[in-house]
């Protein structure tokens, strides 16, 4: 009869953490992805209404005529005679 050895516990290298973590990353995706499957369907989202103004148009401003102290200077009579 062959001899029984008596199991040790191997040592666990990097390899062993990152298949560990790459299959913790695809059980969440599944989940996730389960999860948003069946969640109901949110409502598409509502347009702002743009509102018209009711009172009626507004007057658009406009300048203002102003009375100016300004007097244009009257030209000196012209002499025929100074070329």
């Amino acid at each position: 009869m062959p001899r029984r050895y008596s199991p040790q516990q191997k040592k666990r290298d990097w390899r062993w953490y990152v298949n560990i973590g790459l299959n913790g990353a695809v059980v969440l995706s599944m989940v996730i992805g389960t999860v948003l499957i069946f969640a109901p369907p949110q409502p598409p989202p509502v347009a702002p209404t743009i509102v018209a103004p009711t009172a009626g148009p507004t007057p658009i401003p406009t300048a203002t005529p102003r009375a100016y102290a300004f007097v244009e200077p009257i030209p000196a009579p012209v002499n025929a005679n100074t070329y």
